[in-house]
């Protein structure tokens, strides 16, 4: 689980690794009825769609792989939509021993920001999860199921409940300030959680090709224990300035830690940064 949480928060998604075919399949079974009204705009958002970040995993000072994530429009039915993926692979050095290839995929309009599904496919050592869930706001609504569909469940949702991956997006837009506390409702393998963010001091981390960035330590606390004990410890490295990229994430496992570190930024908004001196 610990995997799934680094790569969300290590944040911006899209299609770069998901390819259509798997986006096909299933958005079109998303969209009846639709969450909210459709439109074909395609609004300014506070992140460039297409941005491109690779992150490097490490488990102490070994690699042990690699996130790579980005954002991309796609239009279904007429509408624009923003697809948001996220995904985590281990490299040779960790997959004779525990194989990793995880996936999640978030579907949102982009019209208040509120995802229209949000897709796990997991693949870690010998455990196998896909699941697939489904918003709809009017009816304050959400629909989990399994792939298989053997089983599902429905439950309740807020105006403002976002999954893990939509709503670290959304939050890039928000004032934040050093020293301050936040308490935020995300959904977390299918359910509705309180997760309180506490935003520490100042702190610089060092960027390939961008030197040293002002960030801000962020400590985001989520009441989960992952498949093989992983815990909610999780810090993460969020830049200072408008863009609020995050430069690192590191998770407390039952042996050690793992760490996910920024190694390239390609794309739009990547001019914005400058080049290390």
């Amino acid at each position: 689980m610990l995997a799934v949480l680094i790569s969300a928060v290590a944040l911006t998604a899209g299609n770069c690794l998901a390819g259509e075919p798997t986006l096909g399949k299933r958005i079109n079974r998303v969209l009846t009825p639709l969450s909210i009204p459709a439109g074909t705009n395609r609004p300014t958002l506070w992140f460039p769609v297409g941005e491109q970040l690779r992150y490097r995993v490490s488990w102490g000072v070994i690699p042990v792989g690699e996130i790579q994530t980005t954002s991309a429009w796609v239009v279904v039915q007429g509408r624009s939509l923003l697809s948001l993926t996220c995904r985590t692979r281990s490299n040779h050095v960790l997959r004779w021993i525990y194989p990793v290839d995880d996936q999640e995929v978030a579907i949102v309009d982009p019209v208040g920001f509120l995802p229209v599904s949000f897709q796990v496919d997991m693949h870690e050592g010998s455990h196998i999860r896909h699941e697939f869930t489904t918003f709809n706001y009017v009816a304050g609504k959400a629909v989990w199921t399994t792939m298989d569909k053997t089983k599902t469940r429905t439950f309740s949702i807020d105006p403002e409940l976002r999954d893990l991956l939509s709503f670290l997006y959304y939050m890039r837009k928000a004032e934040v300030h050093s020293d301050s506390h936040l308490n935020l409702r995300v959904l977390v393998n299918s359910k509705p959680q309180q997760m309180p963010v506490a935003i520490g001091g100042h702190e610089t981390v060092k960027v390939p090709d961008h030197g040293n960035v002002d960030c801000l330590r962020v400590t985001p606390t989520l009441n989960f224990e992952g498949i093989n004990g992983d815990t909610n410890k999780v810090t993460a490295w969020i830049s200072a300035d408008a863009q609020h990229v995050c430069t690192r994430v590191k998770g407390a496992v039952a042996i050690g830690s793992i760490t996910a570190e920024l190694i390239e930024w390609s794309g739009p908004g990547a001019e914005q940064w400058p080049a290390a001196k």
